[in-house]
């Protein structure tokens, strides 16, 4: 898998996830998921985005495909 499919899928995962699970307002940001959640644009009221499940997501996809091209 190439590094740029892989930033893609984790940038989508990084926000459909907190969406998922009721955005701004929802269980996402009452519990530990809050930390690392950020909101990109300062005035939405619903829109979050999760860099450590971008991050992790990302370096996941990346290794478990690299690992079995080889």
């Amino acid at each position: 898998m190439k590094f740029i499919t892989a930033l893609a899928i984790g940038a989508t995962t990084g926000f459909i996830l907190p969406m998922i699970f009721g955005g701004s307002t929802g269980v996402w940001m009452s519990s530990f998921a809050a930390w690392g959640t950020v909101r990109p644009l300062a005035n939405s009221p619903g829109l979050l985005f999760s860099i450590p499940i971008f991050l992790l997501t990302t370096w996941a996809l990346w290794a478990f495909f690299n690992w079995h091209t080889r």
